[in-house]
């Protein structure tokens, strides 16, 4: 009988021994990491960086849109240029913004631009645009007015 008290007493200990010693839900650190949705821990700055680096994708939600940011002089000559290669020449917009492509044509050449804009400020300039305005062809839009198209996606302003 004390044998069997002993041993069950010894069981006993060695499963609460475990249960103290088990590991404990791992933190992440507050001030240097994201933590996904299934509680792993991902260096912050990999937050909202286009990639999912969470397995469940969790660090690219609610990051607001991922656009294309910059101005080059579009040539006419080789039409498939695209000027803002990424990632180099990203944003990452404000919750409230939207991606947005900008031709505007002088009588020595076209110059777009790429980047965020809120997007009731993008939907007005769309307003503005004249019927020759088309997000395919630069070279269709017309003088001194500027052609405005909007977007939401990620990089969705970019080459056509």
């Amino acid at each position: 009988m004390v044998n069997t008290v002993t041993r069950i007493a010894f069981v006993v200990l060695l499963c609460l021994a475990a249960i103290v010693t088990a590991k404990r839900p791992r933190k992440c650190h507050r001030r240097y990491q994201f933590t996904c949705t299934d509680g792993s821990c991902i260096p912050k700055y990999f937050k909202c960086n286009g990639n999912n680096d969470c397995e469940d994708g969790s660090d690219e939600e609610d990051c607001g849109e991922l656009c294309y940011q910059c101005d080059y002089d579009y040539d006419s000559d080789y039409p498939g240029y695209f000027g803002c290669p990424p990632p180099n020449r990203s944003e990452r917009c404000g919750r409230d913004k939207i991606c947005y492509t900008k031709y505007i044509k002088s009588a020595s050449h076209i110059r777009i631009t790429r980047g965020c804009s809120k997007e009731q400020v993008c939907q007005d300039a769309v307003t503005k645009n004249n019927d020759e305005c088309d997000i395919g062809n630069p070279d269709g839009a017309p003088i001194g007015r500027p052609c405005t198209f909007c977007c939401t996606g990620v990089f969705c302003n970019g080459p056509v």
